[in-house]
């Protein structure tokens, strides 16, 4: 049926089309108007049936009463006769048009939200398909058909009127048809809204040919009747309640410059025109939750605007068209607040997620093709947009509590969005993989504090991300002065971001994802550790000489373990703690690498390196005794040979400037065995360390006793009697 009216429409559309040049587009309309033929025609049918069918019940329901009232008025009832079961109920059957002239109510339910993607063409599908079909369909045809009509009859002088006479008359049609329809709105309230939504149409349609196209009208007067015609659409619509007015009204006015464009107008006129619509937008959706509307204006405006902008922009254009696109903006982002205050109240804080995130995203796009040659002017307005969503966030938080909990989250997630893009937009790689660590941590303190698990490893893993980013960077060296330097700074922004994320996911209460969150606190404390101590090294490399290079990353190392002792005390931080473990390896660590390097420990700045390390190592020990920790007796060991052997080596490097090799081999030998001595002789005092842990240190001293007659046997082995 669809497909036998399509064509027989195209036949008459095309044959209509070849009298003014229009083949094509008449044989497009004609198809769609066969269809649409094709539909009215199968929903009468329907209709008929549906009414048979209602008839049918109703006679059947009216003869079943009678006959269940007839017994009650002629007899009473038994003694302990029961009582009838309740009525069967019969269902409703539901007809298209106007529910009310059947008598028969129709159940209503919620409307769901359409899908993100198509939105357009659903909202476009539902409108034709539901309802007063014929009524909508009547209109249409009338308004295509009549303008039609008309541009025939004064193209071929059948109808000769003045320009002025020809835009009078149409829009007095329009207004003709709002006012039967605002008569005829309690009885025939679908075909009233019609009438009164296509009049608006008309008006807006003819306002705004006779501002831009024929300028028959100033722009002040023209913006005046828009303005005016378009918040009395939309005290119709409020009033009445009317969402297909509303509707109607809007896409006639959008649709106005479309269908009336040459090409030659102004941008500036444009733009304003559809932000009076934008904000008739606004003042309905202060009263009403109307998706449908807000939806077909966020098309409308950006859609045209893109268009636009390809066809039409120039740098020179930025200061005329930058204003309308943030009102845009901010219009959209307002709309989609009131949606979500407007909700019934078991549905209120629902998110529009188109206008929430389609319309950042969008006008970012397009802010980008506006500042196109400006070197910092997107970093900028990506920065401006974190502090807009983020202020509308701690608005909505202040005013509404966490009524609107999901759309909060939503602007927030905006605003860390829009920091993170405005970073790289700013700044050199370097600064900004560090920047990006800041906001990593930032974002593991608003989620600790909002329970987000998700949130808490997105920061972990963005501060990982900054750090492989800055050494992917590489270390520019001899840049700055020394410290002050992005080198340094960067690398200790990121040191900082992990150990400050870490610790704060060791206050987490939540127990979603408590195995990977562990992980993640461990693991950050690492990458900030790794970071510190690395920072410190290069930096040395850099600034120092080859032979002062291990005494001053050691004074660093001793400075970073008397720091973490502090901070693990005064913060309870059982990780900082545990950090301050680290320091003997890496003294062990760098003794090698400087007696490879000079073989003379004290050298340079030496000789004060190592005191300072011998003094931050004790801090750490008695720390650990203070704690109580298990393995303290097993580090005051290891300390105790190591520093043993370094001085040894010392000791032996001296006698050899003195004397030779086997004299300096010897004086090591003899150092060990006074150690050993000295250890046995402070077993009683002072009161730490040796008597804390007198059996650790009598082994260890046995064992450097039991050294020393070894390397005395093998040197009496290996080296002459002389």
């Amino acid at each position: 049926m669809y497909a036998r009216y399509a064509i027989i429409g195209l036949l008459i559309g095309a044959y209509a089309g070849q009298m003014g040049n229009h083949i094509l587009t008449g044989a497009i309309a004609g198809a769609v108007l066969g269809a649409l033929v094709a539909r009215v025609l199968l929903l009468e049918k329907q209709v008929k049936e549906l009414a048979a069918s209602l008839r049918k019940l109703q006679r059947g329901r009216q003869s079943e009463l009678r006959r269940d009232e007839k017994p009650a008025l002629d007899e009473s009832p038994a003694p302990f006769q029961a009582e009838s079961e309740p009525e069967p109920v019969t269902a409703a059957v539901e007809t298209p048009g106007d529910e009310a002239a059947w008598g028969v109510p129709r159940e209503h339910k919620a409307p769901s939200q359409p899908p993100l993607i198509g939105v357009f063409f659903e909202v476009a599908k539902d409108w034709i398909t539901t309802g007063n079909v014929p009524v909508k369909v009547g209109v249409i045809v009338s308004f295509i058909g009549v303008s039609f009509l008309l541009k025939y009859a004064v193209d071929r002088k059948i109808l000769v009127l003045s320009l002025e006479m020809r835009l009078l008359a149409v829009a007095l049609a329009g207004v003709a048809l709002i006012a039967v329809g605002w008569y005829l709105r309690k009885r025939v309230r679908v075909y009233a809204l019609s009438l009164q939504g296509g009049g608006a149409g008309i008006l807006f349609l003819t306002i705004f040919a006779a501002l831009r196209v024929w300028q028959l009208l100033p722009a002040s007067a023209a913006f005046v009747l828009l303005a005016a015609l378009a918040v009395f659409t939309a005290v119709l619509s409020i009033v009445q309640n009317a969402r297909i007015l509303a509707v109607l009204g809007i896409v006639g006015g959008f649709l106005a410059p479309v269908l009336t464009s040459t090409g030659q107008g102004s941008h500036v006129i444009l733009f304003s025109y559809y932000l009076v619509l934008n904000g008739a937008i606004l003042g309905i959706a202060w009263f009403r939750s109307w998706r449908e509307l807000n939806l077909l204006g966020f098309i409308f405006t950006f859609v045209i605007s893109i268009f636009w902008g390809y066809q039409y922009f120039k740098p020179a254009l930025f200061s005329s068209t930058e204003p309308f696109l943030l009102l845009y903006f901010l219009f959209y982002q307002l709309i989609a607040v009131l949606y979500a205050l407007r909700q019934a109240p078991d549905r209120i804080g629902i998110v529009d997620g188109t206008l929430v995130f389609g319309t950042p995203v969008i006008t970012f796009a397009l802010q980008a093709e506006l500042l196109r040659n400006s070197e910092y002017g997107l970093a900028i307005s990506a920065v401006c947009a974190a502090a807009f969503y983020t202020l509308l966030a701690a608005w909505l938080i202040r005013k509404q509590g966490g009524y609107l909990k999901l759309l909060t989250e939503s602007f927030m997630a905006l605003a860390v969005a829009f920091a993170t893009i405005a970073i790289p937009l700013a700044l050199d790689a370097r600064w900004t993989s560090a920047a990006w660590a800041l906001e990593g941590a930032a974002l593991v303190w608003v989620g600790v504090r909002q329970r987000r698990d998700l949130a808490n490893l997105a920061g972990a893993a963005l501060i990982f991300a900054s750090g492989l980013a800055f050494m992917d960077s590489g270390w520019r060296n001899d840049i700055g002065l020394a410290v002050l330097n992005g080198n340094v700074l960067g690398g200790l922004m990121i040191s900082l971001s992990a150990f400050f994320a870490s610790r704060q996911l060791e206050a987490r209460d939540s127990k979603k994802f408590e195995a990977i969150c562990r992980m993640a606190v461990t693991a950050l404390f690492i990458w900030g550790a790794f970071w510190w101590a690395g920072t410190g090294w290069m930096e040395s490399v850099d600034r120092i000489g080859p032979y002062n290079r291990v005494p001053v990353f050691l004074l660093f190392t001793a400075a970073s373990a008397v720091l973490a002792v502090w901070l693990g005390r005064h913060f309870g931080w059982k990780l900082m703690q545990t950090s301050s473990l680290a320091f003997l390896p890496m003294i062990a660590l760098l003794a090698f690498f400087d007696w490879i390097w000079s073989n003379h420990l004290l050298a340079g700045a030496g000789w004060l390196a190592w005191p300072a390390a011998l003094c931050a190592q004790a801090l750490v020990l008695h720390e650990m005794d203070r704690r109580k920790d298990t393995i303290a007796s097993t580090w005051h060991q290891l300390t105790l040979f190591l520093f043993t052997a370094l001085l040894a080596l010392e000791v032996s490097w001296w006698t050899e400037q003195l004397a030779s090799g086997d004299w300096a081999r010897a004086a090591a030998a003899t150092t060990i065995g006074v150690i050993a001595m000295l250890i046995w002789g402070l077993r009683n005092k002072p009161r730490w360390p040796v008597p804390v842990h007198y059996p650790a240190y009598m082994t260890a001293s046995m064992f450097l006793v039991a050294s020393q007659v070894a390397g005395l046997a093998l040197l009496s082995v290996i080296e002459p009697g002389n």
